[in-house]
């Protein structure tokens, strides 16, 4: 019999640092989480003596500035690249593109044939294998501590409420056992294009509609999954903009921003505009004039500070009392 899985481990001494990636109705729109993550990389690179100035913020992998990554719809595809498949930002770029080109404007996408774009998710997935030289196997599991721990919010279609597949165990609350490839469908799934995920008798579809937000659920997660102990340094949340359909993207962030005003470990990006209509192109000329935005730009300073000095870090056990005052409540209670 195989030995027990450890819970999640974590350096003594050394916060978490956590990455959230929000899902999106609008698919080119979501490609602006991956361009703020390109300038914060490129910072990040050029200030630490161990990366050197020369490193471009394309070349940096995610899994060196994050432990974990969360994200759902969209955002849950992009995490599991940075993370299971450890892709560099500058792969991910690419990836986005194969998506968008293999599904996004394919007629099987227009005409909302289920088969078609299950088909041609699974050529896009394939492609991204073959091309950019993947060695792990979609079809293997994705549970596995060979790779950076991942979170991906989705929704039970008999159920309200979101449900999480992790990378990891914790002990709280188990996680469907699922390949990669069924994580990249599930994350995806929307009804409309894409069928839910059935996954060991459930049915799942991405979290967007409802939850676009994944950055409660994940910290809600950090509380059950590390020991007592360890500590928060960093939590990054990055959104996709605004739009007109309904979700708790903003709403989920200004909470936790409310939570977090007194220790800055808490950081938000994302445009104060809808990208409706914008090309991928398009999206990358304004994110980089916004990194030049004085507010945007100080913020992401304080991010890189952040994942690369820590100072205020917040034990989890305190951070989990705060939590439940504020579910109980049912107001956002400030961290002192």
């Amino acid at each position: 019999m195989a030995a027990a899985k450890a819970p999640p481990s974590h350096e003594p001494g050394k916060g978490l640092r956590i990455l959230t990636l929000d899902g999106s109705s609008l698919i080119t729109a979501a490609s602006s989480e991956v361009f703020f993550l390109e300038g914060i990389a490129h910072r990040w690179a050029f200030d630490d003596p161990e990366k050197g100035k020369a490193k471009d913020g394309t070349d940096v992998r995610i899994s060196e500035m994050f432990d974990i990554v969360g994200g759902t719809g969209i955002g849950g595809f992009y995490a599991i690249l940075f993370t299971a498949l450890n892709m560099t930002i500058g792969q991910v770029i690419k990836c986005q593109r194969i998506l968008h080109e293999k599904l996004f404007t394919s007629k099987s996408w227009a005409e909302k044939d289920h088969h078609g774009c299950t088909k041609a998710l699974d050529e896009a997935l394939d492609e991204i294998h073959t091309k950019l030289c993947v060695s792990l196997d979609l079809d293997s599991s994705f549970c596995s501590d060979s790779f950076t721990k991942c979170f991906i919010s989705v929704l039970n279609t008999s159920a309200p409420h979101p449900r999480a597949l992790r990378s990891y165990r914790i002990r709280a609350v188990p996680s469907p056992q699922c390949t990669i490839r069924q994580v990249f469908h599930a994350t995806l799934a929307d009804s409309e294009h894409l069928p839910p995920t059935f996954i060991h008798d459930e049915h799942f579809v991405n979290a967007s509609t409802s939850c676009a937000n994944p950055s409660l659920e994940l910290m809600k997660d950090l509380v059950a999954a590390f020991p007592r102990n360890s500590y928060l340094a960093c939590f990054v949340n990055v959104g996709a903009g605004w739009t007109k359909l309904p979700n708790n993207s903003e709403s989920v962030a200004n909470n936790l921003l409310s939570m977090f005003q007194n220790l800055q470990c808490f950081f938000r990006l994302s445009v104060k505009k809808e990208l409706s209509g914008e090309s991928i192109s398009g999206i990358k000329s304004l994110i980089m004039c916004s990194l030049q935005e004085e507010r945007i730009s100080e913020d992401v300073d304080d991010i890189v500070e952040a994942l690369l000095h820590p100072h205020n870090v917040i034990p989890l056990e305190r951070l989990g009392m705060i939590l439940l005052i504020s579910v109980r409540t049912l107001t956002t209670v400030p961290l002192l």
